[in-house]
């Protein structure tokens, strides 16, 4: 297994992403079955559940950092700054808590939805 530094998993989920896009575009018809898109949702909500914790440990990590005294701010606002960051944060973990229940509901939903076309 290769390893990969933190900014490097977090552009191949960036573009995973990216893929994901063009892979689901209409007429490309590389995911058509509704259990297809069980999974895909499921695995973004599992995506989505994981979000929260590495967004409390990005807050803590830049929390440890103010408070040792090692930010500066190229603006020279570094409390406005840094105050922004944070509120950023737990409003990214907010949104991803909500992310995380709606794919619920989605794939919920999705778990009596069945295929009724011709089978290939």
């Amino acid at each position: 297994m290769t390893y990969r530094t933190p900014i490097e998993n977090a552009d191949q989920v960036a573009e995973l992403v990216r893929a994901l896009n063009h892979q689901t575009q209409p007429g490309k018809d590389l995911i058509r079955l509704p259990g297809d898109v069980y999974s895909v949702v499921g695995s973004l909500q599992t995506a989505a559940m994981r979000l929260p914790q590495l967004l409390d440990q990005i807050s803590e990590l830049m929390a440890h950092l103010n408070e040792t005294g090692h930010l500066a701010s190229d603006t020279g606002e570094l409390g406005a700054d840094y105050g922004s960051t944070q509120i950023g944060l737990a409003n990214a973990k907010h949104s991803a808590d909500q992310l995380y229940r709606h794919l619920g509901e989605a794939q919920s939903g999705l778990s009596s939805i069945s295929w009724t076309g011709p089978v290939e």
